[in-house]
């Protein structure tokens, strides 16, 4: 299990196994994991998180941000997207 808290700039990652859970975060996020679940809670980022085999959480966050699952559910709570696109 991976956790990630309060951080302000670029977190990038990469797991095998094992959850990963991001709390308070903003600037950049790329995350991944090959199996497990992603959480991402109040934070205003932008990027991406995916699991290939899990579950993906988004709670309180804003930003330009995508949570995507190759098999498994992706559960949006109060989540308020805002296009960084010129």
């Amino acid at each position: 299990q991976v956790e990630i808290e309060g951080i302000d700039g670029y977190v990038s990652g990469t797991t095998d196994f094992g959850a990963v859970h991001l709390f308070r975060l903003s600037g950049a996020v790329k995350v991944e994991t090959k199996r497990g679940d992603v959480t991402l809670r109040q934070s205003y980022v932008r990027g991406s998180v995916h699991t290939n085999a899990g579950r993906v959480l988004l709670e309180d966050v804003g930003g330009d941000v995508q949570g995507t699952s190759s098999r498994g559910g992706v559960i949006e709570r109060r989540v308020e997207r805002v296009s960084t696109a010129q």
